[in-house]
């Protein structure tokens, strides 16, 4: 449905309006209702669905008069004054500018310019329109100049008449109806939507202003209080309470507050969001829920979310290997997973399984995580409480990494929730029941750690039912490549098949660093790598960016402990051996480029900054 104008006229101004409509291309249909000339009658219901009127003179004030809805009334200018008098004075030097309540001041200016002197008259009434051209026709007066309800009575009576408003003029006013009924129309369409969105919901609604005075009132809240719309609107929303339960929500500029109150013997959860001018409370939007209503669908999220478990993001799938030794470790651990037994997990950090990091929270905050806490349990507690991570698991898994960096005094804890499957909240008083399995990860010795008493023997043997060890990446230099490929796929995945030329030494490359960081670090070292790519690359250039991405990692981390790890023996004689290599190639293409170093960079597949870079740290490699 299109915006609507309605043209009230009638006469000349009628066929002016209409015939110009028909030669525009507009946003807004129009319709023309002609009203006779005495109608003082109301406006018929058939026009109510119009979105804005245009009508002039003494028939636009009669429709602001029987409407609400806006009205457009067709001004006369200077410029139609002037061509209504140019078309005049051709065949009467001496017409009669009659005009409603004296609705133009400026036609002295216009007097001097045409030299002519026409007269100005007035009406005010219509009834009075009629004996004033009667007045004129007697005085001598052969033609007039006015509105299209002039113009036809001059023509009654025998009258010359010259229409006042030019085209111009009235397709202006006809594109200015049609562009504020197409934004009303907007407008009412998106309040109809959001009153439809607001009626239909299953809450109650309530808006008002920074006094609390109601402005919107949904059928919803209409139930909760006994009252209907036109009751509340208007109406301070404290009034609707026997208790002024909700005095605070007028003095709020945060961010939504929620309070319980009854209404009418039912509890109901009143949600408050102020709506803010910058400093300055404007407006109180108010959600209203039947608690009941919010406890069942508790329940009902509780049901499904116990039905389902957690979503695991990982699957065994994800896990492949061309490793014979790791594919055992998948193999069994599929066959941990099919019982309810405790495991830990051995291994280097770096690897994908994270939960709980038991190392990275502190013993406080870790003990709240892990057995929740109720409301007021230590300052900054949130209000109402929080589950704890074992409670939430319920019927699923929990993990906890790194346990081997558990404060002793946490693992007694520990250990008792584990051994009778509930657990009480920091700060409560009730046991909350549980079935939860565990799996535990250390990347130190557990059983060092007993013996070194720093973790309960009795919480090793709790744990240490089922036992798995995950292989270092540098022990399985064959899933390198592959996992370096997956990581592309993920970052970059319009590159790979620029590398497939380079495959072999890409892999070797990889291979030679030990990666103390495992999987994390590899990852890690991709996203690196595709950070640091200029906008323009080549094979070559990607090739010679991870040789140096790689070289500063073996320049950065060359410690005994690193090359201890490294999966190829004599790591020295490799960070050395890569170091010459890559002195050499720069120096040979130097040579080649004869200095021209733009050019000794294009044979090296780099950037002429980062042969730059790697001239002036040449003096600074240790060989």
């Amino acid at each position: 449905m299109r915006p609507l104008v309605c043209v009230l006229s009638v006469g000349m101004m009628s066929e002016a309006i209409m015939e110009q409509v028909r030669q525009m291309e507009l946003p807004a249909d129009f319709i023309l209702h002609e009203l006779p000339l005495n109608d003082e009658s109301d406006l018929p219901p058939s026009l109510n669905n119009a979105d804005v009127f245009l009508s002039s003179g003494y028939r636009a004030k009669h429709v602001m008069d029987k409407t609400n809805k806006p009205v457009i009334s067709i001004k006369i200018n200077t410029y139609d004054i002037l061509v209504a008098l140019s078309n005049a004075i051709q065949f009467d030097e001496n017409p009669v500018i009659i005009l409603y309540e004296n609705d133009y001041s400026r036609l002295n200016q216009i007097r001097n310019v045409l030299s002519v002197n026409p007269l100005q008259d007035s009406y005010n009434e219509l009834k009075n329109l009629e004996n004033i051209i009667l007045k004129h026709k007697r005085s001598g007066r052969r033609s007039i100049i006015g509105s299209g309800l002039a113009c036809s009575l001059a023509e009654k009576h025998g009258m010359m008449h010259t229409f006042v408003y030019s085209q111009e003029s009235i397709r202006n006013y006809i594109q200015t109806a049609s562009d504020l009924a197409e934004s009303i129309h907007n407008k009412m369409k998106s309040y109809r939507q959001m009153s439809s969105v607001i009626n239909n919901a299953n809450r109650g609604i309530v808006f008002t202003d920074s006094s609390g005075i109601i402005s919107v009132c949904n059928p919803v809240a209409e139930t909760i209080f006994q009252i209907d719309e036109q009751q509340a609107v208007g109406r301070n929303i404290l009034d609707l309470f026997s208790k002024n339960e909700l005095d605070w929500i007028l003095g709020i500029k945060e961010t939504e507050i929620n309070i319980l109150a009854a209404i009418n013997g039912k509890e109901y959860l009143f949600s408050a969001i102020p709506i803010l001018h910058g400093e300055e409370l404007v407006n109180m939007l108010l959600f209203i829920d039947d608690v009941r209503s919010i406890q069942k669908a508790d329940r009902h999220i509780r049901e499904n979310l116990m039905n389902q478990g957690f979503t695991a993001k990982h699957h065994f799938h994800h896990y492949t290997s061309r490793n014979p030794d790791f594919q055992k470790q998948i193999e069994t651990a599929k066959k941990f997973s099919k019982t309810d037994e405790s495991i830990v997990i051995y291994g280097e950090t770096g690897h994908a399984f994270i939960a709980v990091n038991c190392s990275a929270i502190n013993t406080n905050l870790l003990e709240s995580e892990l057995f929740g806490y109720d409301e007021g349990a230590f300052t900054g507690a949130k209000k109402g409480g929080k589950k704890g991570l074992f409670e939430m698991a319920h019927l699923g898994t929990i993990f906890l990494d790194e346990i081997g960096d558990m404060d002793l005094s946490l693992q007694s804890k520990l250990l008792r929730v584990i051994q009778e499957k509930e657990v009480m909240h920091v700060g409560g008083t009730k046991m909350i029941l549980f079935d939860t399995r565990v799996i535990a990860a250390s990347n130190r010795n557990l059983w060092e750690l007993v013996e070194q008493k720093e973790f309960r023997e009795d919480l090793y043997y709790r744990l240490n039912i089922l036992e798995l060890n995950i292989m270092p990446l540098r022990e399985r230099t064959e899933d390198i490549y592959p996992l370096f490929n997956s990581f592309l796929v993920e970052t970059a995945p319009q590159i790979i098949s620029l590398l497939n030329a380079y495959a072999p030494e890409i892999e070797s490359l990889l291979s030679s660093y030990p990666w103390p960081g495992n999987v994390r670090e590899l990852k890690n070292f991709t996203k690196m790598l595709i950070a640091s790519l200029d906008s323009q690359y080549n094979a070559k250039e990607i090739y010679g960016l991870m040789h140096e991405i790689i070289g500063n990692k073996f320049k950065r981390h060359h410690s005994d402990a690193v090359i201890e790890k490294a999966a190829i023996p004599n790591v020295r004689g490799i960070l050395a051996d890569h170091r010459v290599s890559e002195t050499q190639r720069i120096l040979k293409a130097l040579e080649d480029a004869k200095g021209n170093q733009t050019e000794a960079a294009k044979l090296l597949g780099i950037s002429r900054v980062t042969l730059w870079r790697k001239i002036k740290n040449m003096e600074n490699i240790s060989l």
